[in-house]
């Protein structure tokens, strides 16, 4: 069965290096969902229960934030994952699959997933390549 999540731009298949400070490397996906009906705290907790049973404990997840937008009208999702593979498999899982549809009605949902390219922090600024600048 096919996703009902959007893919509209996949980069980062072989992710590059991050600099030793940070996390291992990882891919990046980024969900934003435009509410279009119902109150943004349902569809917060709707994500909360799948991220708590089901995406936390499949192959390849490392972490997800929960974004709220201050107007109530958007929320973004931004998961890190081990590789692509694992976001097409968790995209597969037909627990997912059964999820995604609940999702899509309340909102629209643009994804893309793809590798850290710049982080800055207080102490230094980094580039994906794992050279200081």
């Amino acid at each position: 069965m096919r996703s009902v999540l959007p893919r509209r731009f996949v980069l980062g298949m072989n992710p590059p290096p991050r600099n030793p400070t940070m996390a291992s490397p990882s891919v990046t996906l980024i969900n934003v969902l435009k509410l279009e009906s119902g109150r943004p705290d349902d569809l917060i907790e709707l994500l909360k229960h799948n991220i708590e049973n089901v995406v936390s404990h499949l192959q390849g997840w490392k972490g997800t934030r929960l974004v709220a937008s201050a107007d109530g009208n958007s929320v973004i999702i931004h998961s890190e994952w081990e590789s692509l593979e694992a976001v097409e498999a968790m995209r597969g899982d037909p627990r997912m699959q059964a999820y995604f549809p609940r999702i899509s009605a309340w909102a629209r949902i643009e994804s893309f997933a793809g590798a850290e390219v710049f982080a800055q922090t207080p102490q230094r600024r980094h580039h994906a390549t794992g050279e200081a600048a």
